[in-house]
This record gives structure tokens, C-alpha cells and sequence, in this order.
């Protein structure tokens, strides 16, 4: 009873202090209107709830007297700058939240002082630019989220002291680009999620063994990937889950067949897919055994729309048809489209002599043959 009596007279004191806060271990000063973090709070806390006010300002002095602070909820304010070294008495912390807030970048020097910082959530600010060496300062993080935000740059290095980082979220950005080096030092990291950006090239070499060994979930939809970055993939060892749906990749070069294969769980659907000549490489490696195979629904040619590459064509479907912008000076000239379906139908002839398809062989020879005319035509 003397114990609770106790407790009651400090909540009764400290409360008033700044306001109204309420503060026990833990120190609630949401929805207070606050313009500044209260310094004349008990230095004992170790929770301190800053939620729904207007700060817009984070400096050293404001944490000064907090030093056993395990967990700061900054959530919903208006914080624009984050001073140097602004958090470097708080090297207990172990969470922190600064998401729907106004900062515009991470600097170097945001974070020092978190060294035993494991989860910082920074969504929904206006974050534009990622510094390298930006987390240097907080080797012990775990879960990063930076959703929500206007990210279109992230330079080389910007992780790289973040061995133990068990997610990274950056759905919902405006990255363009995957270059090497944007994701060095995640050596555990085990899925990133990039969907809903902006991104339609990827580095070769970008996701490799050296930097994202343990990859095993990638979140890549809805984006605008164009191409499949042979390169991007193939040093992925633990890699069982790829997400590329709701891209703009109208063909896939027949080496992505042995990529894919490899990776349990695949979805490319809801792409442009362009069933013409350059799919032929591609649809000749197809066997039925992988669910991404019945994946490809044409966009297009016309003629084609809808139909499935695996089930509804035929290979000596896949041509490449003249195009009719007025590129080509007379109709009975030969283009370099006659010339690539030329060199395609032969390769589906040596596939087909392989297999054994005498039906098919006989039809690709006649298709053969009419492109040997057109070519040789006057």
C-alpha cells in the first residue's frame, strides 16, 4: 500500500510539469499541442509518448536529461531537422518512431549516439535522398520501414552497416534505378520489398551473394522493369520468392527460363507480353513443369491477344511481323524483321528435329519457305 501511495504522489507531481503530461516509467504527451520536447520530465523514464503535437525541431538538449529511454513515439508531428548528434544520449534506445513527420533526407550524422537501436519506422515523411553511411551509427537494426515516402535516390553504401537488418521496407517511393552497391553491407537481410516505385532498370550484379546473401523474398511489382536484367538475379543462392507482376516487360530472353526455374515461387503476370519472334528462344525451353510458364498472356500482336503462350501457341506462331510506319521503301523488299524470323524458324527446326516432331517439322519448312521468298523476292 505505502508502495502504490508512493507511486501516486509522483504521478500526481510530475503531472503538470509540462501540461498535463502523465508520467510514471512511461510518459504520455500526446495530443498536447507541444511546439518542443518537454525537458522538466522525470529523468527516470524509459517511454516517452510525443505523438499528434507540432514539433518540428529535434536538437541534443531536448534528450539531455533522458538517457535509460527504451522506446520515443514521435509520430504525427511536424518535424523538418533532425540536428547532429540530436539523439547521441540515447544509446539504450531500442525503438523509435519518427513516421508521418516532414524530413526531406538522412544525413550521416541523424542517428549517432543509437547503437542499440532495432527498429526505426520513417514512413510517411517527404524523404528524397538517402546519404551513405546514413545508418552507420546503428548496427543493431533490425526492422527499417521507409514506405510512403518521395525516395528517388539512395547512394552506394547507404546500408552498409546494417549486418543484422531483418527487413527493409521501401514500398511506395519513387526509386528509378537498382544500381550496384545500393544495397552492400544486408548480408542477413531475408526480403526487401520495392513494389510500387518507379524503378525500370536493374544493375547487373546489384542483388548478388556479396551483398544480399540471404535473400530469399523479392517484392518487385508494380513497378516499370522493361527488360529482365539477366544479371540482376542469377547470384541469389537462398532466392525463393520473386514478385514481377504489374511490370512493363514485353519479352523474356531464354536464359531467364533457367533463372526462373530455379526459383520456387515466381509471378510475372500482368505484363505487356509480346508474343513475336523474340519469345521463341524462350517458349522453346517451355515444358509445363514451372506455374510461371502459364504466367504469359499476350497483349499482343492483335491477332494474339489473350491467348496463353504455354497452352494456345504454337512456336512457329512467334514472328516477327513488318512494321508500317514507312520505314521500308517498297512492300517487296526484304526487311530485317524477314531476316530475323528467318533465323528464328531455323532454330524452331533443329528444336523440332531434336524432339522427334515430324508434324511440326513439316509446318515450320513451309513457314520457311515463305519467308525464304519473301526475302529473295524483286
Amino acid at each position: 500500500m505505502t508502495g502504490m501511495l508512493v507511486l501516486l504522489l509522483i504521478m500526481l507531481r510530475t503531472t503538470g510539469l509540462t501540461a498535463s503530461c502523465t508520467c510514471s516509467s512511461r510518459c504520455h504527451c500526446q495530443n498536447m499541442g507541444l511546439s518542443s520536447v518537454p525537458r522538466d520530465l522525470p529523468t527516470y523514464i524509459t517511454h516517452l509518448h510525443l505523438e499528434n503535437n507540432f514539433i518540428t525541431t529535434l536538437s541534443p538538449s531536448d534528450f539531455s536529461r533522458y538517457s535509460i529511454l527504451y522506446y520515443l513515439f514521435l509520430t504525427s508531428n511536424q518535424i523538418s531537422v533532425i540536428n547532429s548528434r540530436a539523439f547521441y544520449n540515447l544509446n539504450r534506445l531500442k525503438w523509435l518512431k519518427i513516421d508521418y513527420n516532414q524530413l526531406t533526407s538522412l544525413r550521416e550524422d541523424m542517428f549517432v549516439g543509437l547503437v542499440n537501436l532495432e527498429r526505426l519506422w520513417l514512413a510517411n515523411n517527404n524523404i528524397h535522398s538517402i546519404e551513405a553511411g546514413a545508418f552507420n551509427a546503428t548496427p543493431q537494426l533490425r526492422k527499417l520501414t521507409l514506405p510512403y515516402n518521395s525516395i528517388s535516390s539512395i547512394a552506394a553504401g547507404a546500408f552498409v552497416n546494417l549486418s543484422r537488418l531483418e527487413l527493409l521496407v521501401l514500398y511506395f517511393n519513387q526509386i528509378t534505378s537498382l544500381r550496384v552497391g545500393m544495397f552492400a553491407g544486408l548480408y542477413n537481410l531475408p526480403s526487401l520489398s520495392l513494389q510500387y516505385n518507379n524503378i525500370n532498370s536493374i544493375d547487373a550484379g546489384t542483388f548478388n551473394t556479396l551483398q544480399l546473401r540471404n535473400l530469399s523474398i523479392l517484392y518487385l511489382s508494380n513497378n516499370n522493369i522493361g527488360t529482365f536484367a539477366e544479371g540482376a538475379f542469377v547470384n541469389l543462392p537462398h532466392l525463393n520468392t520473386l514478385h514481377l507482376q504489374y511490370n512493363s516487360m514485353e519479352t523474356l530472353p531464354a536464359i531467364a527460363y533457367d533463372i526462373l526455374a530455379n526459383i520456387s515461387t515466381v509471378d510475372i503476370t500482368n505484363n505487356p507480353w509480346q508474343c513475336d519472334c523474340r519469345m521463341l528462344p524462350f517458349k522453346l525451353r517451355m515444358t509445363g513443369s514451372y506455374s510461371f510458364e502459364s504466367q504469359i498472356t499476350c497483349a499482343g500482336p492483335s491477332h494474339l491477344q489473350g491467348k496463353n503462350i504455354l497452352w494456345d501457341i504454337n512456336p512457329d506462331d512467334l514472328i516477327c511481323e513488318e512494321t508500317t510506319t514507312g520505314i521500308y521503301s517498297t512492300p517487296s523488299t526484304s526487311s530485317p524483321v524477314d531476316h530475323k524470323n528467318f533465323f528464328m524458324l531455323k532454330l524452331l527446326l533443329i528444336h523440332d528435329v531434336m524432339l522427334g516432331n515430324k508434324s511440326s517439322v513439316k509446318s515450320t519448312l513451309c513457314a520457311q519457305r515463305r519467308v525464304r521468298t519473301k526475302i529473295h523476292a524483286e
